[in-house]
């Protein structure tokens, strides 16, 4: 690193110029609290890559930063922004992992401002890699890309949380802000402060209203509860979004609680998701009337039902595959091969008991169909 001077407004101050020689071989630093200070000190953008010695989630990526390391997009970076990596074991690790909310041991990617301020914050992984052999060919380049997107943001996440602060009715910047952090992978840090913000009950009813629909959709998000095995976070989120979507069923945002409240049950281990569905839209309907708006909760419901139709003609496309997922005969409510599946060992019949005792009930009452 050399220092030269330059002019800024008419005052001569220090210009930090990171040149190869700071570098080494390597296409980063490995002192990444000094890099990240270093760069504040110049002004310039900072990226780190942090546990950048653990493997990718797809298989043929076993370490990332082996991966990255010769690539010349990852070192082209070097022209943008101060670029340094601190592994699973570094002394900081834990620090900088707990600081940005890094998800276990995964390679996470953290871009800074030339304030210190967050432009982005993700999972390596979620790059839109396709996890096959040419993975190491292609990784670093989507990398390289995504960065480079993250550098061309022209407001920080605390920039865009400031100017919501100074307008808290302004639904725009509360749009920016959410999404910014679901971007930055802490829906568990936006869901909590949008907590803290109904608990003053100090905002407008629209503010409100936006607040307490952006709390539930954060609740939803898989980083809220990566990992997680509680077994009553599903059941209460699908409460809340019925709740929601009664009382807000014609709300910019109701869309996306209406879709939330589907992956509840597509995404997981459902039995019969298109009568699950069916079953929230008729509970909707029969509410309909003591609702304000009954159209709009009619035209919520029937938007359920067209998902579930569409989702429904694609599962039984794939359900006609050879080799297909067993799981999509489980959630398009096969009771037949639900219980063929699962009902052998006694392992199995513990584990899967409600899927089970769904199926049962479904041959029982004769309305088995696929």
């Amino acid at each position: 690193m050399r220092c030269d001077r330059f002019i800024r407004f008419g005052t001569l101050i220090p210009a930090i110029v990171f040149s190869a020689a700071a570098y080494g071989a390597a296409p980063w630093r490995t002192d990444a609290a000094a890099a990240r200070a270093d760069a504040l000190k110049a002004g310039k953008p900072c990226v780190l890559i942090l546990n950048s010695n653990t493997r990718a989630l797809c298989g043929h990526i076993q370490s990332v930063e082996a991966t990255l390391q010769p690539a010349q997009e990852i070192i082209a970076l070097r022209e943008k922004a101060v670029l340094a990596v601190s592994r699973k074991d570094d002394a900081d690790a834990a620090g900088l992992r707990g600081e940005f909310g890094v998800v276990g041991l995964y390679t996470w990617i953290v871009v800074l401002d030339g304030k210190g301020e967050t432009l982005a914050s993700y999972m390596a992984d979620s790059t839109g890699l396709p996890c096959a052999e040419e993975s190491k060919a292609v990784f670093p380049g989507l990398v390289a890309q995504r960065i480079s997107k993250a550098l061309e943001e022209k407001a920080s996440l605390q920039a865009l949380e400031r100017a919501w602060r100074a307008n808290p009715a302004d639904a725009e910047a509360l749009d920016a802000l959410a999404k910014r952090y679901l971007d930055c992978s802490r829906p568990r840090v936006f869901a909590d402060l949008c907590e803290k913000e109904l608990a003053h009950e100090k905002q407008d009813a629209p503010t409100r209203n936006r607040l307490r629909l952006y709390r539930f959709l954060a609740k939803t998000d898989p980083f809220y509860a990566f990992g997680g095995g509680d077994p009553e976070r599903k059941p209460a989120l699908r409460a809340e979004a019925e709740s929601l979507l009664f009382e807000f069923p014609t709300h910019p945002k109701a869309v996306n609680v209406e879709a939330a409240l589907f992956e509840t049950y597509a995404s997981s281990a459902t039995f019969d998701v298109p009568g699950k569905i069916a079953a929230v839209a008729a509970k909707l309907r029969a509410r309909a009337k003591d609702s304000a708006d009954p159209a709009g909760v009619e035209q919520r419901a029937k938007a359920l039902e067209e998902r579930a139709a569409l989702w429904k003609r694609e599962a039984q496309t794939e359900a006609a595959k050879k080799d297909h997922d067993i799981f999509i005969d489980v959630r398009l409510g096969d009771a037949k091969r639900t219980l063929e599946q699962f009902g052998g060992d006694e392992r199995s019949r513990a584990y899967y008991k409600e899927l089970l005792d769904e199926a049962r009930a479904k041959l029982e009452h004769g309305s088995e169909s696929k």
